[in-house]
Parts: structure tokens; C-alpha cells; sequence
């Protein structure tokens, strides 16, 4: 398939895994005249590194928001996640606008081997 032959990329994982190659995929995609919609499914921190991938990016047009979040999730991002008249606000916070207290910690400590990929509102996974 070639740029030409499409309309609308989804960029999966480059905006979390390197935004700058995001930026660089978007703006190759522009020049084609062709829009991108960032993906965002992720924990809290990945959902807010997302957003100024989405925002820098003048050709983009969906940006990708969970329908739910675990507490963990919710506790990360508070209100820095804007979502008016179904369109997301820019982050008004420096960096991911997300917040990483020592209450936070010990309410959610790392259990180590528990896995990446566990079951919150709106995502429930089963084996």
C-alpha cells in the first residue's frame, strides 16, 4: 500500500515509544495530504504522552481516549484529561500533566510479575 492510496493513518505505539518519529510520520503523512489518528489505548501515563504527540501534529484528527479507567489510572491523571463538547482540550500542565505522589505508590504498589495487561472498567480481559 502507498501514502497515496490512503486517507486516514492510525499510529499505533510511536507516539508513546518516540514521539519524535511520530512527528516525523505525521509530517511525511501531511505532505501527502493525508491525516493521522494517533492510538492511546494505555495506562494513564501513555493515554497523557499521547496527547501533545496529537496536538503537535497539524494533521491530526481523532485523538484516542479510553471510555474508562481503573483507580490507578483516574488518580494519575485527575483533571488534566479535558474533554469538552467531545473534543479533547490541549494539557494546560507542563510535561504529562500527570502526577506520581508517595500516597499514590503505596496505595498501588509494583507487584512484580502481576503483568502489563490487567482488567479495569471498560477493559476486562480474560484468559
Amino acid at each position: 500500500m502507498k501514502i497515496k492510496d490512503v486517507t486516514t493513518i492510525l499510529l499505533t505505539g510511536p507516539c508513546t515509544n518516540d514521539p519524535h518519529l511520530s512527528e516525523a510520520i505525521a509530517a511525511k503523512l501531511s505532505q501527502h495530504g493525508r491525516r493521522i489518528a494517533p492510538h492511546a489505548w494505555g495506562a494513564g501515563a501513555a493515554q497523557m504522552q499521547n496527547l501533545p504527540c496529537g496536538f503537535a501534529c497539524p494533521n491530526t484528527v481523532m485523538l484516542e481516549v479510553a471510555p474508562a479507567y481503573g483507580p490507578l489510572h483516574s488518580e494519575l491523571i485527575r483533571d488534566n484529561l479535558v474533554i469538552k463538547d467531545g473534543y479533547v482540550l490541549p494539557p494546560e500542565k507542563p510535561a504529562l500533566g500527570i502526577e506520581l505522589t508517595d500516597e499514590t505508590i503505596s496505595r498501588f504498589p509494583f507487584v512484580a510479575g502481576s503483568g502489563e495487561f490487567n482488567s479495569v472498567p471498560g477493559k476486562v480481559l480474560s484468559t
